[in-house]
C-alpha cells in the first residue's frame, strides 16, 4: 500500500475482542385504513323518518375514521322539517275541531293551524302572524282599539287613538282622512290641519294651497286665494277681503291714507309732515324750511346768513355787501393802511392812507406798499427802479438809487454800468478799489478779497498756501512734494529719491527687492519670506505634495498635502511619505507597523495584516495581535481558521490527530528491511520505499507516528507470536481514524496508513 499519508499503526498480540455492530432489522408494518368496525346496527334515521308522530333526530355517524361518509338520503327525497307540526292531514276547518294545533285548516299544507293571514279570524285586538299562523297581539280592525276591546283608548290629555292601522297593527288617531274632522287631514296617523278637493273647509273658510283660511282677514289670501297683501315700509293687513295698512315702520307714516303706496312719508325729513303726519315746518325770511331728524329748521338762501342765531328774523344778514359780515358771519374786513369795503362777499379796499398804495389789489394786506421807499413802486404803483450790474436798486423819498452787492465796487463812479469791479477776484482792486497784488515766483491773483498765487512759475508750487512767500517749493527735486504738493516719495523697504518731479528708488533694504519695477510700492518683495521670490526675484518655491513657504530666503515646507508627511525632514523632496500606505509611516511619521508572525501593510493610514508567516493566520481579524494563531498546533483553528478538532484529538502539523508525534526520532527513511521494537515511535516523516519491509519484534503494540508526510511503497509486517485473529485494516479517510477489523483465525495481520490527518491501525497478528 503506497501513498503520502499520516497514520498510526498498532499491533495487538493476544486474543481479539469482536465488537459486533448490531444492525436493526425493520419489520414490515401494515397500514390499517378505516376506524371503528361497523356495529351492525340498523338505519335509525330511516326508522325515525318513518314515524311521523315523533321528532326526527340526525342519525349517529358510524363511519370508520378516514372513510368517506356515505350519503344515505334516498334519491329525490326532500330534507325533513324537524319542527313539531300537526300531521292530521286536514281538508276543511271541521277536520281541525279540538285539534291542539288550532281550529283552522291550512288546505295548502293539509294541516291545522291557529289562523290564516288571508282570512284572519283572530279577535279584533289581535291579528294572524303570517309566519307562525298564530294569533298575536296587535289590532286587525278598529273594534280592537275601542274602549272595552283591549286596544289603546286615550292618551293622557291627547286625542283618542281608536283607529286600527292594519299594516302596522297599531291603534292610532286616524288611518284615513275621513277619520278626521272637517279642515283636517290624516298625516302620519295624526289629524293635521289641511284640506283638499275631497275634504273641503268648514263654512266661512276657503281651501288655499292645502290649508283652510279666512279670505276676509288672511294677508296671504286676501279676498281670493294667492292674493298676498304687501305694504312698503310697514306691515300689511287684510280687512273685509281688501288689503290695507296694518302698521308703519318708524319713521315712516301713511300720511295720504292710501294703502296702495304703503307708508309713503319719511317723517324725519318731510317738511310737510315733520315728526308726524300734518306737522308742516314754518317759512323764514331769506330762507327755505327744512326737516331733519323729525325736527323743523331752515336753510339760508345764497348770500344770506343767520348771524344773530334767532329763527324769528330768519337770515337777517346780506353777506355779499356787509363789511362786518363779508362772506361769512365771522369775517370782519379791516385792511391795513386803508378803509374797508365788501363786494360780492369779498373784502375790498375802499381808499388808502397818504404815502401808501394797494398795488397787488389784495384786500387782505390792505394798502401794502410804501411808495416813498419801495424800489418796485417808487413814488407810485408799478414804477420799478431799473436793475444795474452787481447792484441793488433802491428808493429814497420816491426817487431811485443803487447799492453795490457785497464784493463789488463802483470804482469808475458811473452808475450806468453799476458796480463794475469784483473786489473779491480782481488783483488790481483786491478788497478795495486800486489795491494791486504782487507774489514771488508766480503770477498774482485775488481770491476772497485776498491776494493769492494765481499761477506758479514752471517747477515751483505754493505748497504752504501762503501768498507772502509765493511758490516756495521746487517740485522737481523735493522728495516731500515731488511733482506736486503733498506728493511725498515713500519707498517701503528702501530709500526714496525725486528726479525731474518723479519718485524713484535710491536703494532697497537688505532682504527686500523691487521685483515688479514699480517705484510706487517701493521694494515690495520680501525675498526672505516670499515663496514666489525666495532669495531673489523670480526664484519660486515648488515642493512635491506640499504647500511651500520661504523662510530666511530658503524654500521650506509650510503644510503637507492631506495623507502625506515630511518624514525625512528634507524640503528638497517635499512630503515624500504616503501616510495612507507606507507601513513605516502609517498614519503619521515614524508610526511603523509591526505584525506578529506576519508581514504588515498600511491601508488608509491604519496598520493591517498584509500576509501571515507559514503556519500562522489572523483568525480574529484584529491587526493589533498580528497573526495570532498557529494553525499547526491550535486545536480551535487546526490547519485553517475556525476548523476545530473534535474531543480527544489534538492538532499536529495542521491536522487533527488522536496520536500526535513529538518528532524526537527524526525522519524514518529505511533503505533496507528493518525490525522495530514494539511501542510508540515518534518520527518527523515516514518513507518506506518499495521492496523494503518493516517488521516488529516481540509482543506489544507497534505505534508509528509522524509529524509530516507518510509514504509507504513497501510493506509493514506485524505478524508475530500467538495472537488473535488478524485481518484487514480499515484505513481512515482524511481527518478520520482507521480502525482494525477482526479477520479469519490464523490470518496474517496487515497495516495501512490513515488519510491526510487520519490514523492507520494494524490488524492483530495471525498464526504465521
Amino acid at each position: 500500500m503506497a501513498g503520502k499519508e499520516r497514520f498510526n499503526m498498532r499491533h495487538w498480540l493476544g486474543p481479539w475482542v469482536l465488537v459486533g455492530l448490531g444492525l436493526a432489522a425493520c419489520d414490515d408494518a401494515s397500514s390499517v385504513i378505516g376506524g371503528m368496525r361497523d356495529s351492525g346496527g340498523g338505519d335509525t334515521a330511516s326508522e325515525a323518518a318513518s314515524d311521523l308522530g315523533t321528532d326526527t333526530t340526525a342519525p349517529m355517524d358510524t363511519t370508520p375514521p378516514d372513510t368517506t361518509v356515505q350519503d344515505t338520503t334516498p334519491p329525490d327525497t326532500a330534507v325533513q322539517d324537524t319542527t313539531p307540526m300537526d300531521t292530521s292531514g286536514c281538508r276543511a276547518d271541521m277536520d281541525c275541531m279540538g285539534n291542539p294545533a288550532g281550529g283552522v285548516c291550512d288546505t295548502a299544507m293539509g294541516r291545522c293551524v291557529g289562523c290564516l293571514a288571508e282570512r284572519d279570524t283572530c279577535p279584533a285586538s289581535q291579528h294572524c302572524d303570517a309566519m307562525t299562523r298564530a294569533c298575536v297581539a296587535g289590532c286587525r280592525a278598529d273594534e280592537g282599539c275601542r274602549e272595552g276591546d283591549g286596544g289603546v283608548v286615550l292618551d293622557a290629555g291627547g286625542p283618542r287613538r281608536d283607529r286600527c292601522d292594519t299594516m302596522a297593527h297599531a291603534c292610532v288617531e286616524c288611518a284615513r282622512d275621513e277619520h278626521c274632522a272637517p279642515g283636517f287631514l290624516c298625516v302620519g296617523n295624526v289629524c293635521t290641519v289641511g284640506c283638499n278637493p275631497a275634504r273641503p273647509c268648514p263654512s266661512g273658510q276657503t281651501c288655499c294651497a292645502g290649508a283652510c283660511v279666512d279670505p276676509l282677514t288672511n294677508t296671504a289670501h286676501c279676498g281670493v286665494c294667492d292674493t298676498r297683501c304687501m305694504v312698503t315700509n310697514g306691515v300689511a293687513a287684510c280687512m273685509n277681503g281688501a288689503c290695507a295698512v296694518g302698521s308703519c315702520t318708524p319713521p315712516f307714516g301713511d300720511c295720504d291714507m292710501m294703502a296702495a303706496n304703503g307708508c309713503e312719508t319719511n317723517t324725519t325729513t318731510a317738511v310737510a309732515h315733520c315728526g308726524r303726519c300734518g306737522n308742516r315746518c314754518p317759512a323764514r325770511a331769506n330762507a327755505a324750511a327744512t326737516c331733519a331728524g323729525g325736527a323743523c329748521g331752515f336753510t339760508c338762501n345764497a348770500g344770506f346768513a343767520d348771524c344773530n342765531g334767532s329763527a324769528d328774523d330768519g337770515c337777517e344778514v346780506n353777506l355779499t355787501e356787509d363789511p362786518t359780515h363779508c362772506g361769512s358771519c365771522s369775517t370782519l374786513c379791516n385792511p391795513p393802511s386803508g378803509t374797508a369795503g365788501c363786494a360780492m362777499g369779498r373784502c375790498t379796499v375802499r381808499s388808502c392812507a397818504e404815502g401808501f398804495a394797494d398795488c397787488d389789489m389784495n384786500a387782505t394786506n390792505g394798502c401794502e406798499v410804501a411808495t416813498g421807499s419801495s424800489s418796485s413802486h417808487c413814488g407810485r404803483c408799478g414804477n420799478a427802479c431799473p436793475a444795474r450790474p452787481n447792484a441793488f436798486p433802491g428808493c429814497v423819498l420816491g426817487s431811485c438809487v443803487i447799492s453795490c452787492v457785497a464784493g463789488f465796487a463802483d470804482c469808475d463812479g458811473d452808475a450806468m454800468n453799476g458796480c463794475e469791479v469784483d473786489t473779491r477776484t480782481d488783483p488790481a482792486h483786491c478788497a478795495a478799489c486800486n489795491r494791486a497784488c504782487a507774489v514771488p515766483r508766480a503770477t498774482a491773483a485775488c481770491a476772497g478779497s485776498r491776494c493769492t498765487v494765481g499761477r506758479c512759475d514752471p517747477g515751483f508750487a505754493d505748497c504752504n498756501t501762503m501768498a507772502a512767500d509765493g511758490c516756495e517749493v521746487n517740485t522737481l527735486v523735493d522728495e516731500n512734494h515731488c511733482g506736486r504738493c503733498g506728493n511725498a516719495c515713500v519707498t517701503p523697504g528702501g530709500t526714496p529719491v525725486c528726479r525731474a518731479g518723479t519718485c524713484g528708488i535710491s536703494a532697497c533694504a537688505a532682504g527686500r527687492e523691487d521685483c515688479d519695477r514699480m517705484a510706487s510700492n517701493g521694494c515690495e518683495t520680501d525675498t526672505q519670506g516670499d515663496a514666489s521670490n525666495c532669495g531673489g526675484c523670480g526664484s519660486a518655491c515648488a515642493l512635491p505634495r506640499a504647500t511651500a513657504v520661504c523662510s530666511m530666503g530658503r524654500c521650506a515646507i509650510g503644510r503637507c498635502d492631506v495623507g502625506f508627511g515630511d518624514c525625512n525632514l528634507m524640503a528638497a523632496d517635499g512630503c515624500e511619505a504616503d501616510l495612507n500606505t507606507e507601513a513605516a509611516h502609517c498614519g503619521g511619521c515614524g508610526m511603523r507597523c509591526a505584525i506578529a508572525n506576519g508581514a504588515p501593510a498600511c491601508m488608509a493610514g491604519r496598520c493591517t495584516v498584509a500576509s501571515c508567516n507559514a503556519g500562522f493566520s489572523d483568525c480574529n481579524m484584529a491587526p493589533g495581535d498580528g497573526c495570532e494563531v498557529n494553525l499547526n498546533t491550535d486545536g480551535a483553528h487546526c490547519g485553517a481558521c475556525g476548523r476545530s478538532c473534535a474531543a480527544g484529538l489534538t492538532c499536529q502539523a495542521g491536522v487533527c490527530t488522536r496520536f500526535p508525534s513529538t518528532g524526537a526520532e527524526g525522519a524514518f527513511n529505511p533503505t533496507g528491511s528493518v525490525t522495530l521494537t514494539p511501542g510508540v515511535h515518534n518520527f518527523t516523516t515516514i518513507n518506506i520505499p518499495s521492496g523494503v519491509t518493516v517488521r516488529v519484534s516481540g509482543n506489544g503494540v507497534l505505534d508509528l507516528r509522524a509529524i509530516g508526510d507518510v509514504t509507504i511503497a513497501g510493506r509493514v509486517d506485524v505478524s508475530g507470536g500467538n495472537g488473535g485473529n488478524g485481518a484487514n485494516c480499515v484505513c481512515g479517510v482524511g481527518g478520520q481514524v482507521g480502525t482494525a477489523v477482526a479477520g479469519p483465525s490464523g490470518g496474517s495481520g496487515s497495516a495501512c496508513a490513515g488519510g491526510g490527518g487520519g490514523l492507520g491501525s494494524a490488524g492483530g497478528a495471525g498464526g504465521t
